[in-house]
């Protein structure tokens, strides 16, 4: 149930390092699944880090969560620590509130957000599956992304389309990233229509 799906290498590779030179100073966070197993609910990357090592044994604090906590616990340990994809953020979001029912008042209390930021994550999981991989391949800003997402599904890839323009280098013609106030002009006169024109 992480919320977290993108890792970097070199980051991982740094706390493995560090893991075995020192061991895992910061013990992880667990629940009990069942009588053998174990959840890990905080501290995935020093787990993943500390196998890397080779070490057998980790420092753990047990508690007994319900899967609305744990998640909740898993978000704000992530946001506290390493920056999230704003993805995996929304992903986040959208599990918590179709799992605990929150309202977005609460949701963003419960994450330490504003009600606008919290509305602008969950507005990415509107994203159409070409403009998620563009935002995930880092093609296009969060600023684009946030601009595509709330366009209607049909409109999106027209507007992932405009975030390029063609340019020429010594390499020939390759395509450049617009600004995103380049693209919310774009989207202004090309997608929405004016009372004036209807």
């Amino acid at each position: 149930t992480n919320p977290r799906k993108q890792f970097d290498a070199t980051r991982h590779a740094e706390l493995t390092a560090s893991i075995h030179a020192q061991g895992v100073l910061v013990p992880l966070l667990c629940r009990p699944l069942t009588s053998q197993q174990l959840e890990v609910v905080a501290g995935a990357r020093r787990y993943h880090a500390a196998k890397a090592a080779g070490l057998l044994t980790v420092p753990a604090i047990i508690r007994t969560l319900t899967d609305t906590e744990a998640l909740e616990v898993q978000i704000i340990e992530n946001l506290q620590r390493d920056d999230m994809h704003p993805l995996d953020e929304a992903e986040a979001y959208h599990t918590l509130r179709a799992t605990a029912g929150y309202d977005l008042a609460t949701l963003a209390a419960k994450v330490g957000k504003s009600r606008r930021d919290a509305a602008q994550r969950l507005q990415l999981t509107a994203l159409t599956p070409e403009v998620h991989t563009a935002f995930r391949d880092d093609r296009v800003s969060t600023r684009h992304a946030f601009l595509i997402a709330r366009l209607p599904a049909n409109d999106q890839a027209a507007a992932l389309k405009a975030c390029y323009r063609p340019r020429w280098s010594l390499d020939g013609e390759v395509e450049q990233l617009i600004s995103a106030a380049e693209l919310a002009e774009w989207i202004e006169h090309n997608l929405h229509l004016h009372l004036s024109r209807a």
